[in-house]
């Protein structure tokens, strides 16, 4: 955090060596500042989406609740509302782009069905289930996306924990909401979906092992509609390589690689 020039000790048993590093300022083009604050005790936190009218969020949590937010004053963040689920973990919420509805995902229900749960967002403030979708997704979701296009309208993109599938749900009937398609890698074992985004029709799927694979949903560049998904290209590194010290030391068998993906422009930015 301060400039200036620094002396540097390494030491290692009987050995030590000292070595001057010259360190510049730091590149910060634009400073951070903590407007509010508002714990939760009783849980951990897991994701925050606000809502499309700015005074409004919601915050998922490594438990059974969705806590409905209000945030006009991000001086004071308040809770106004919640929401109780069968689950352990409620990882993702998002709202319809115009903010009609939303959807959580549950892991680790009781009844072992978990899935999606929709709500009705016509009082931001105080969300109400209307529909859950578990048929084909009981083993658990993880991630979801939803995506509207004029043409075919709005559906949720999400990640199938038992299978490492991507599911699409038709949400049109946010009351009835059906699955349309299913798409997946052919790693015969091992074959894990962790997160997704849709942008400009293209579903841009993190795939652990598998890398980033981007699929045609709309877009046109092969066809693909959200019913029968098409897949444009996939992007894989040489994670033997780059994870061989940690499989020395943990074994063989862990996940690894494309965490998530976010597109910006004409990049597509990885967590590895």
């Amino acid at each position: 955090y301060e400039a200036g020039t620094y002396t540097v000790t390494a030491t290692l048993g009987n050995v030590s060596s000292d070595a001057v590093v010259k360190v510049a300022p730091r590149d910060v083009r634009r400073a951070t500042t903590t407007l509010g604050r508002l714990p939760i005790s009783k849980n951990l936190v897991a994701e925050f989406w606000p809502h499309p009218n700015g005074k409004n969020a919601y915050l998922t949590t490594i438990g059974d609740k969705v806590y409905a937010l209000d945030i006009a004053d991000p001086a004071n963040p308040r809770i106004t509302d919640s929401i109780t689920a069968d689950a352990r973990v409620i990882n993702d919420f998002m709202s319809t782009p115009d903010g009609k509805f939303g959807v959580f995902t549950r892991e680790g229900a009781s009844t072992r069905r978990n899935g999606i749960v929709v709500v009705s967002l016509e009082d931001p403030a105080h969300p109400k289930p209307i529909s859950e979708y578990t048929e084909t997704v009981t083993g658990g979701v993880h991630s979801t996306f939803i995506y509207t296009q004029p043409k075919f309208g709005t559906h949720v993109y999400l990640t199938d924990d038992a299978t490492g599938s991507m599911r699409v749900i038709d949400l049109n009937d946010p009351k009835v909401p059906k699955e349309v398609a299913r798409w997946q890698t052919e790693r015969p074992s091992g074959r894990t979906l962790h997160d997704l985004e849709v942008k400009d029709g293209l579903a841009y799927l993190s795939y652990w092992d598998d890398g980033l694979v981007v699929l045609d949903v709309g877009n046109g560049v092969k066809g693909g509609t959200p019913t029968k998904p098409m897949l444009v290209s996939q992007f894989r590194y040489d994670l033997d390589s780059l994870y061989k010290n940690v499989e020395r030391e943990g074994g063989a068998g862990f996940i690894r690689g494309t965490h998530t993906a976010w597109r910006q422009g004409k990049y597509v930015f990885l967590g590895d």
